[in-house]
């Protein structure tokens, strides 16, 4: 038997979005601990995801036109001025196409 809980998450802006959890015997069960070999191989995989990712921003940062061009941006900072300028190319393309 499964319930179904919905939980406000804050949101940055006037969106509010909500989620979902399932309670379920899965969910509900203790984490067991990983043996010594495999915490050490599920670390080895989780630092080089985390590695593959930061690449990924570096690269993204590197696309996105900045003033002043050296400055670092976060994460979150990244994300949204790459949305950004996504759209204002695809205006400068439907400005383009419709001349």
């Amino acid at each position: 038997a499964s319930s179904t809980v919905t939980t406000e998450v804050p949101s940055h802006g006037s969106n509010n979005k909500s989620i979902s959890k399932s309670n379920s015997r899965k969910n509900s069960r203790k984490r067991r601990k990983l043996s010594g070999m495999k915490r050490i191989a599920a670390t080895t995989r989780e630092r080089s995801r985390i590695e593959h990712l930061n690449c990924a921003f570096i690269t993204l940062r590197s696309r996105i036109p900045t003033q002043p061009s050296d400055v670092k941006l976060t994460k979150v900072e990244t994300l949204r001025l790459a949305m950004s300028y996504i759209m204002h190319l695809e205006k400068l393309v439907g400005d383009i196409k419709a001349h």
